[in-house]
């Protein structure tokens, strides 16, 4: 179910709750709407970057014929983004694209397009399902978790521990760089992105707040926990996302 409304009255859960008896936007063109579309991803494909996935999604909805709404100008590209960066090496059960399309007149648009889209993507993305939007609204991340799995029995107690101490602080600061912007750097509390850990018996599930201002990064996630990447069973796996629509 929603969660519930923000300050600013925004929308807040999972896609198929805040599209739920979604009212019109008063916003945007009739003749528009925005397709939001669920992935999976696993496999080798945990391993395309942002910008890859990027290109990808371009090249699929061309090649498949989805009626895609282009920017004005001398250099129109496709009004299509991932409101989500996913870290190199992270499988996720529920990473999205969106698109701005063309409405029809079909009252099964969202299966149009998601049978359309099926079959075209390289191996280890798949489509979930696709939700339509009045194109006056907009979608971001709000909230999501990650599982972890730690094999050693030694390993997985050492962690648990580190975890009752991490949540027990109310804060903790971390040099943040940038290496995009040499010598560039800032405090920053990770303690405030973290909603909740859950230890399980075969790892950790990490629930992260996604703010206007940014989110935790994995490798800070990691290290905060005292976790290396040899200590983990397989990839990192973004399992729950929640999201804001205004």
């Amino acid at each position: 179910m929603v969660q519930g409304l923000s300050q600013d009255n925004s929308r807040i859960g999972s896609l198929v709750d805040i599209v739920a008896d979604l009212p019109p936007s008063g916003r945007g063109r009739e003749d528009q709407v925005m397709a939001v579309v669920e992935l999976c991803i696993h496999g080798l494909a945990g391993y395309l970057s942002h910008s890859d996935l990027m290109r990808v999604a371009q090249r699929v909805c061309v090649r498949s014929g989805v009626d895609l709404v282009y920017s004005e100008g001398f250099n129109p590209h496709p009004r299509l983004s991932m409101p989500l960066p996913k870290s190199v090496g992270l499988v996720s059960d529920g990473d999205v694209v969106v698109m701005r399309v063309q409405k029809t007149d079909s009252p099964n648009q969202a299966w149009d397009i998601a049978e359309t889209l099926r079959g075209q993507w390289p191996e280890g993305i798949e489509v979930r399902s696709v939700f339509l939007l009045d194109a006056g609204y907009t979608l971001y991340p709000h909230q999501a978790a990650y599982a972890m799995g730690l094999p050693n029995q030694e390993i997985l107690e050492t962690v648990h521990a580190k975890v009752d101490e991490f949540l027990a602080q109310t804060n903790l600061m971390i040099t943040r760089h940038n290496w995009k912007k040499k010598y560039k750097t800032k405090q920053l509390d990770i303690r405030s992105y973290i909603d909740a850990i859950i230890k399980t018996t075969e790892g950790i599930v990490v629930t992260c707040r996604i703010r206007e201002d940014g989110a935790i990064r994995v490798e800070e996630m990691l290290e905060a926990l005292g976790v290396t990447s040899e200590d983990l069973e397989g990839p990192i796996q973004r399992t729950r996302l929640v999201w804001r629509l205004n």
